[in-house]
C-alpha cells in the first residue's frame, strides 16, 4: 500500500462555495415569497371589492402594489378610491397605471387608464398654498397631512382628496404654525395663506464655567474573575454534517420538483380557465378553475423557496464538514495505454 499526500479542497475555496450557494438561495427566497404574497394580497383585494367593502380593498391592493408593482392592481385601486370619493387619489392611480402599461407595452390599457384620468381631472378638488415674501424665512419647510409640499408647488392648484387637510410650516429658530381646513368635494380653487412664523423665545444665558461644579468622580465597578474555560466538552461528532447535508440536498430536491410540478399544473389551470387579464367574471372564464390554479401556482413557489433553502443549507454543510478520516489519503492517476485511457490509484 504506497503512503501518498492527501488531495483536499483548500478551507477559503471551501467557503467561497458555500457563500455563493447560500447567497444564491437567499436571494431568490425573497423574490419569489414577496410575489407569491402580493398576488394573495391582490386575491383579497378584489374579493373586498365583491362585498363592496372598499375600504378594506384599498388596505390590500394598497399593499400589493408596494410589494410587486402592476398595472393591474393600480386599476383596481383607482376604482377603489373613486367609491370612497378620493377623486385626487383615483386620478393618480389612472396616471400611474397609464404610464406604467405605456412601459410594458400595454396598449389597451393605457388608453382606458389615460382616458378615465382624463374624465377625472375636471371634476378634481384643488388647494392653493400662498406663501408670500415675509413668511419665507430661512430654512422654511411646509407638509401637507405630514407629507412634503416642495417649493414648486408653493401657489399651485394641488388637487387633493375631499376631507379634512393639515398644514404645516417649520423654521430653524421659529415656532411651528399649524392649521387645519376642509376642502369641500367638486371642481374648484380653495386657496390659504401661510402666516408669519413667530421667534422662538431667547435661551437663557449659559453658566459660567466658574460656577460649574466637577462631576463626581466614580469608581468603576469591580471586575468578576475570569472563569477558564471548560475544555473537557467535546464538540458533536464531524460525520454528522455529511450526513444533515445530504439530508438537507435530498429534501431540497424534492421540495423543489414538487414546488416546480404545483407551480406548471397551477399555471396550466390558469390558462384553461380562459379568464381575460386575470380577472374572472360571470359568463367569461371558470372562476373555479382559475382559483384553483391559483391555489396550486402559490403552493408551488412555497414548495420551491422551501426546497432552494433546504438544498443551500445541504449543500454549505457538505463543503464546510472537515474530513472524517484525515489520516486515509487518495491518489488517483489517468494515463494513456495502448489499449484505452487507464485510471489507477493508491490509499
Amino acid at each position: 500500500m504506497l503512503a501518498c499526500r492527501a488531495m483536499r479542497c483548500p478551507k477559503p475555496w471551501r467557503c467561497a462555495i458555500s457563500a455563493l450557494v447560500v447567497a444564491a438561495s437567499l436571494q431568490a427566497a425573497p423574490a419569489a415569497a414577496q410575489r407569491a404574497e402580493a398576488n394573495f394580497l391582490f386575491d383579497e383585494g378584489r374579493a373586498a371589492m365583491a362585498r363592496r367593502d372598499y375600504a378594506a380593498a384599498t388596505s390590500k391592493l394598497e399593499q400589493s402594489q408596494q410589494l410587486d408593482p402592476a398595472v393591474g392592481t393600480l386599476l383596481n385601486l383607482a376604482e377603489c378610491y373613486a367609491m370612497l370619493g378620493r377623486s385626487a387619489s383615483a386620478w393618480s392611480a389612472y396616471r400611474d397605471a397609464a404610464s406604467l402599461a405605456a412601459t410594458t407595452r400595454q396598449l389597451e390599457r393605457e388608453r382606458y387608464a389615460a382616458r378615465k384620468a382624463q374624465e377625472l381631472e375636471p371634476q378634481l378638488s384643488r388647494l392653493v398654498v400662498i406663501v408670500k415674501p415675509p413668511a419665507r424665512v430661512p430654512g422654511l419647510t411646509l407638509t401637507r397631512n405630514g407629507v412634503f409640499l416642495p417649493e414648486a408647488l408653493w401657489g399651485a392648484g394641488i388637487p387633493v382628496d375631499p376631507g379634512a387637510q393639515h398644514l404645516e410650516a417649520k423654521a430653524p429658530g421659529y415656532q411651528t404654525w399649524k392649521l387645519d381646513i376642509d376642502v369641500t368635494d367638486g371642481p374648484g380653487s380653495k386657496q390659504l395663506e401661510v402666516a408669519e412664523l413667530v421667534a422662538e423665545p431667547a435661551a437663557p444665558p449659559a453658566a459660567s464655567p466658574a460656577t460649574v461644579a466637577a462631576p463626581p468622580v466614580i469608581a468603576p465597578p469591580p471586575q468578576p474573575a475570569a472563569v477558564p474555560r471548560d475544555h473537557g466538552a467535546s464538540a458533536p461528532p464531524s460525520s454528522v454534517l455529511p450526513t444533515l447535508g445530504w439530508v438537507g440536498v435530498a429534501a431540497g430536491a424534492v421540495s423543489l420538483g414538487a414546488g416546480v410540478f404545483l407551480f406548471a399544473d397551477g399555471r396550466s389551470k390558469i390558462s384553461d380557465a380562459h379568464c381575460p387579464d386575470q380577472i374572472c367574471v360571470r359568463g367569461v372564464g371558470d372562476k373555479s378553475l382559475h382559483d384553483s390554479g391559483r391555489t396550486r401556482e402559490k403552493l408551488g413557489v412555497g414548495f420551491g423557496v422551501a426546497g432552494l433553502a433546504l438544498a443551500g443549507a445541504g449543500v454549505s454543510l457538505l463543503l464546510l464538514a472537515p474530513p472524517t478520516r484525515p489520516s486515509t489519503s487518495l491518489r488517483l492517476q489517468l494515463r494513456l495505454a495502448a489499449s484505452g485511457l487507464d485510471l489507477s490509484g493508491a490509499f
